[in-house]
Order: structure tokens, then C-alpha cells, then sequence
């Protein structure tokens, strides 16, 4: 197999981020980070905490790595609090349940080509004898099938067996990558999809603050994980979804300050222009008593222009080649999605859940799809909506302009519970829509923060009109030992 140039990035960019201050976990401080890298032109790794310091890099040959894992179990076995985070990047194939992580000498042996490869599968259950009660496993490959992975899938560094009586319960969560038998994609010279995407949720995106502090917990990164990895799959027409198995609950990441949130700005090709529009625009933002600032270009994405923002309230400004700015109305989180336009629509869905045996008002994401407009014709790709609707009497209900005619209404609840009603609104009419839910979610006390914004159409501007669509919510959540 030929020399990939995203994996030694992903894992400079994932050992930096670990490094760095942005990770941080009192009750379990850094206490030691080993890297082993395959490069074309290898090169000392830096300290991102002090850019005078280097360390030398060892190769991922099979004997290093080996070592390398060794150390790994030696360190972690030291005492049950600590945690232990492996993270691999590179070549992989799969077989089953098996899964054969390559390394640099892989392929060495004709007569045997796994024979310097990592059994994954094999290496996390013999991980299960070491005392670290939290171990957290990042696989960064593909996991394309191949027949000769079946029942082999390369060395085994450390052998099964019983952990030992009287130890706490190990979480061992593993985050893949993509599914079983699909490939893994990154653009060269860049990290990975999946490894930019997890550095982001375990930096903001998957943090909440149920216990009092935003922390950033195993429970909440494949959710953030798989939000941003699909965006930036379409982005190159690839599908990557990745996956995760026993995702027991480890707080990782303890964040200084309140985290920040996606914010996607895209052009409406309903209303004028066609979506490539944005690839000409200049896009500016101004926080509430703040200066205007340049979107960075490596946020357009296709047909939107993603954002990673503080919450906050926001002014939206674009300039389409020599057309003057379209300036947009005040943007706040959790405020109105992208789809909602005000006086652009002789109809409104007035939107509110109803949750059984609880009083929150906490409500969920919802889809309006239009089936049919006002004559009852049937409309087979109609206008699709993302929006948020508060929970119970006591809230405002959310109130969305559409057009006329049926529409179907579909929320989905933190519980996993979907609840739908078809509805049709005449010309003018305002309908109430009040879907009813029966079960009770396990994270009501969990407040969000969904940034989103309505967009009016500028008149006789030219420009199409920008959205700000649903971005991922970020929600609210002890420990000794250390982080290995």
C-alpha cells in the first residue's frame, strides 16, 4: 500500500491538541504522551507549549509499536484512576469484528502479510487486564473488508485474560473512523475528516454542563463527531459515517470557558441565485459591541460558509463580487433556523411540544417537509425546514412562515423518541401544531445552545438571501489518576 501524507498530520495535530491548553482534566493531568509516526521526511515533533523544544519521533515499524504498547499497558497499570487514550491513524482493514491496523513494515513478510500488523479487536481485550479503569481508543483507518483479516488480523501485543478481582469496572469506548467494510477518506496534505472532526468535538462540540462545567464527555463525541465528518464528506462527494461501540461515559476534557459552536451561512437557491454564489462572496460578521471581522476563507465549503463562534448575538454581512453588502438581521443562538424568512410567506406553523409528566421547557429538533401545496397537489421535492420548537404551555410557541398547503412535521427528542403529524395551513393562516410526547428524556435538565438565525430577503438587493442553518447543539454534564 502506498504512503498515506494525512495520517503523520492527524497525529502531530492529535498529540499537539493533547499537549496543548486546550486539553485539561484536573483530577487527571497529561502525564505522557508516546508518538510514532511513518513520514516521507521525517522531522522532530514540537512542543505546542513551547516551540523550543523538540523531541526525536520514532518510527511506527511492528518492533517500536510493539514497545511502544507495551509501555502503554506498564504505565496504565499503575494505578485504577488513571486513563489511557490510544489513538491510531493510517491504513486498516477489516474482516467481521476483526479489525488489522497496519504499520510502516506491513507487508514485509510475503508468506505472511498481517504478520506486522496490530490485531485491534485482540489488543482491546487484552487491555482489559490493565488496572486503568478508563481507557479511550480513536482508530483513524479504513476498515475495507479483506478475507485474509478473517481470524487473523496481525500481532497480538498483550494476551487476554481475567482483569483482576476487585478492580473498578473498565469503560473501554472505541470511536471508529467509518463502518465496518466502508473506507475512510482525508484531502492530501491535510488531517483526516475523522481526526479533524474529533479534535473539534473534544475542543467545543461535545461539551455540556450538566454537572455545573462544560466538560466534554465520551457519551456526546460520536454525535459532534459524526455532524462535522459528514459535512466535510459531502463537501468532496464521499460518504463517511463514522461509528462507535460500548460508549460508556468517560469525562475527558474540561473546558476553561464556555464552548463555541458551529454557525453555517449558505446561500438560498429558492429565492435567486444559484448556491455557487458564495464561491464569490466575501463574508463579514460583527459580535454585539464588537469590530466586523473577515470570515476565514477556509470555512467556504461548497454552497455554505461554516463558522465556529462564542455564543452570542451577531450582525451578518456579504458582498457578492461588486454588489454592495447585503446586511442581515441580528443573528442569535438558538434563535430562528434557516428556513424561516420573515414576510416572504402568506403562511405560519406555530410550533410547540408538549412533554408528558415533565415541566421543561426544553424542547427538540424538528423537520417540516411540504408534501402538497394549497390546491393538494402533491409537491415530491418540497421545501424541507430544520428548526427548534420550545417545550410546554408555558413557552412561546415557535413560529415558522411557510407556504401554504400540507406539510409534515417531524421532531426528534433527545430520548430517540420521533413524533410526526401531517398538517395542512391555508393562505394566511397562522396554525397552531402542538406535537405530543410520550416518553420522558433522560437529558431534559440539559439546556442547548443551537446558533441559528432567520434571514429576510434583502429587496431589489440582487444578491440571494443568506440562512443560518441548525448548527450541532452543545449541551450541559470524578476522577483521580492520571492521562497517559
Amino acid at each position: 500500500m502506498e504512503q498515506l501524507t494525512s495520517p503523520p498530520i492527524s497525529a502531530r495535530l492529535f498529540a499537539s491538541w493533547l499537549m496543548s491548553e486546550n486539553f485539561r482534566n484536573p483530577t487527571k493531568p497529561l502525564a505522557s504522551v508516546a508518538l510514532l509516526l511513518s513520514e516521507a521526511a521525517p522531522a522532530p515533533f514540537l512542543d505546542p507549549r513551547n516551540g523550543a523544544s523538540k523531541f526525536d519521533v520514532a518510527l511506527a515499524d511492528s518492533a517500536n509499536v510493539r514497545l511502544a504498547i507495551t509501555e502503554f499497558f506498564k504505565r496504565g497499570d499503575e494505578n485504577a484512576d488513571n486513563l489511557l487514550i490510544f489513538y491510531f491513524c493510517g491504513h486498516g482493514i477489516a474482516a467481521g469484528t476483526d479489525t488489522a491496523l497496519l504499520l510502516s513494515d506491513y507487508g514485509a513478510n510475503p508468506l505472511n502479510a498481517l504478520e506486522r500488523a496490530i490485531d485491534f479487536r485482540r489488543l482491546r481485550i487484552g487491555m482489559g487486564r490493565c488496572k486503568a479503569s478508563e481507557q479511550c481508543f480513536f482508530i483513524d483507518a479504513c476498515r475495507a473488508t479483506l478475507i485474509e483479516a478473517i481470524g487473523h488480523a496481525g500481532q497480538v501485543v498483550i494476551g487476554g485474560g481475567q482483569r483482576a478481582f476487585g478492580l473498578p469496572p473498565r469503560r473501554a469506548p472505541v470511536f471508529y473512523a467509518t463502518l465496518n467494510g466502508f473506507k475512510a477518506f482525508a484531502l492530501p496534505g491535510k488531517p483526516t475528516i475523522f481526526t479533524d472532526a474529533l479534535v473539534k468535538a473534544l475542543s467545543d462540540l461535545a461539551a455540556d454542563d450538566e454537572m455545573g462545567d462544560w466538560r466534554i464527555s465520551t457519551n456526546r463525541i460520536q454525535t459532534a463527531v459524526e455532524h462535522v465528518a459528514a459535512r466535510q464528506a459531502l463537501a468532496i462527494e464521499k460518504q463517511q459515517v463514522p461509528t462507535a461501540d460500548d460508549v460508556s461515559n468517560i469525562h475527558l476534557n474540561f473546558l476553561r470557558n464556555p464552548p463555541q459552536a458551529l454557525v453555517y451561512v449558505k446561500s438560498d437557491p429558492v429565492k435567486s441565485d444559484p448556491p455557487e454564489a458564495l464561491a464569490s462572496a466575501s463574508l463579514t460578521y460583527q459580535p454585539a459591541g464588537g469590530v466586523p471581522q473577515a470570515a476565514p476563507p477556509e470555512g467556504l465549503n461548497g454552497a455554505e460558509w461554516a463558522l465556529q463562534l462564542p455564543s452570542g448575538s451577531y450582525d451578518f454581512s456579504v458582498t457578492f463580487g461588486a454588489k454592495p453588502p447585503c446586511n442581515r438581521p441580528e443573528h442569535r443562538p438558538a434563535g430562528l433556523p434557516d428556513g424561516e424568512r420573515q414576510g416572504a410567506y402568506m403562511s405560519s406553523l406555530a410550533l410547540r411540544l408538549n412533554k408528558q409528566s415533565v415541566q421543561t421547557s426544553m424542547g427538540a429538533v424538528a423537520t417540516l417537509q411540504q408534501v402538497a401545496n394549497e390546491n393538494g397537489e402533491a409537491v415530491t421535492r418540497g421545501r424541507r425546514i430544520d428548526v427548534t420548537i420550545p417545550a410546554n404551555a408555558g413557552s412561546r410557541a415557535h413560529s415558522v412562515k411557510v407556504e401554504p398547503g400540507r406539510w409534515l412535521v417531524e421532531a426528534t427528542l433527545p430520548s430517540g423518541e420521533v413524533i410526526s403529524e401531517e398538517v395542512a395551513v391555508a393562505s394566511g393562516e397562522d396554525l397552531p401544531v402542538t406535537l405530543q410526547s410520550a416518553a420522558l428524556s433522560p437529558q431534559q435538565a440539559a439546556p442547548a445552545v443551537s446558533p441559528s438565525s432567520a434571514a429576510s430577503p434583502c429587496a431589489d438587493r440582487g444578491p440571494p438571501p443568506l440562512g443560518l442553518a441548525p448548527s450541532l447543539p452543545v449541551t450541559r454534564r470524578k476522577a483521580r489518576g492520571q492521562a497517559a
